[in-house]
């Protein structure tokens, strides 16, 4: 499968270095054109067929997510961010789930995208949201996680997840009013969220902020703010505990 691919970035260096890997991998990429700014690749775009755009973040004129703004047409291309910004900014791409490489790009990086945008194209997936996106990065303190299932997408705000329980390659989201089942493993979820997340049990993770208060730990574990338990194995109680302290809890 051919994937038509067009490139915005205001420095022609890290388009050439693009263009370059690009050429060197599979899947196979065509780059039918590139611009420097935001305007002129969106006007030409506009006229072409294009099914990803990989996209820089952060330009004099203007930013990456001002597309939002810019985009007055419809358009079903998928959006790959090229940045080069901070740990945090990286976890609100994480969690409203779009692509991202970061600078300086590495080809083993650019494969594995590709290889995931193959798949969204071959399954004709929606695109995540670009509105998610720019509130979780304008919004440290109340990022939203865009969880896909096999059948739905969830929009979650991440300070409301309770626990998290793993189920062999499934993890089960409890929330305060029910309990989403996501087709990917606990591990891979974790990465994705902050710190304020702990794993308490090989199967079982907890958030610090959803504990109760005073701490009750038993042998069903320690019972967060909806009187649910989670399981605390007894190798990482005191690290659990540990965890409560130094996030001031």
């Amino acid at each position: 499968m051919m994937i038509r691919g067009y490139i915005i970035d205001d420095e022609s260096a890290p388009r050439v270095t693009l263009k370059h890997l690009l050429s060197k991998i599979e899947p196979e990429v065509q780059i039918v054109g590139e611009a420097d700014s935001l305007k002129q690749g969106l006007a030409e775009i506009r006229k072409a067929k294009v099914d990803v755009l990989f996209l820089d973040i952060e330009m004099p004129d203007h930013k990456g997510l001002e597309i939002i703004d810019l985009i007055d047409f419809s358009f079903d291309f998928e959006i790959v961010f090229v940045t080069a910004y901070s740990e945090y900014a990286i976890r609100a791409f994480k969690l409203s789930a779009f692509d991202y490489l970061l600078k300086p790009v590495r080809q083993n990086e650019i494969q594995e995208t590709l290889l995931r945008l193959q798949t969204r194209l071959t399954k004709k997936l929606s695109s995540p949201s670009l509105a998610v996106l720019s509130a979780n990065l304008k919004d440290a303190g109340n990022e939203k996680y865009l969880l896909r299932t096999h059948s739905e997408e969830f929009l979650i705000n991440v300070n409301d997840i309770i626990s998290l329980e793993a189920d062999g390659m499934y993890t089960h989201i409890v929330l305060a009013n029910k309990k989403i089942t996501a087709s990917k493993p606990m591990k891979e979820i974790l990465e994705d969220l902050p710190n304020f997340f702990f794993r308490t049990h090989r199967s079982y993770s907890v958030n610090l902020k959803q504990v109760g208060h005073p701490v009750r730990l038993s042998s069903a574990g320690v019972k967060t703010k909806i009187d649910h338990y989670v399981a605390v194995s007894s190798r990482n109680r005191s690290p659990f505990l540990e965890a409560l302290r130094n996030y001031n809890y």
